[in-house]
């Protein structure tokens, strides 16, 4: 959303990473919430419901942690610098997704 943002709507690159972040900040966990939900019911205790809240669990130490980090960085960071480290960011996610 944020390349779309800068790009078409000419949002300023700060603004437009604060958008997003907020929008993660309500959607990432009620995507949690219905993943968990429809997973399969399991009667053992490690099944797939475990495995995922565990999962999710660590997922949402790293993001915080990255979104406080990078809240802290965009404020002191030279816009050349967030730019380049996002283009680099979405060129090796796109190569990732390309050659698997």
């Amino acid at each position: 959303s944020v390349p779309l943002m800068t790009t078409f709507a000419k949002v300023p690159l700060r603004l437009a990473i604060a958008t997003s972040s907020a929008a993660m900040i309500l959607s990432a966990p009620l995507g949690a919430y219905r993943k968990v939900w429809t997973l399969p019911e399991m009667s053992d205790v490690e099944g797939p419901i475990t495995a995922a809240i565990t999962t999710a669990a660590y997922m949402a130490v790293g993001a915080v942690a990255g979104a406080r980090t990078g809240a802290g960085l965009t404020g002191k960071v030279p816009i050349r610098w967030i730019r380049a480290v996002f283009a680099a960011l979405l060129a090796w996610v796109s190569w990732r997704f390309l050659v698997g």
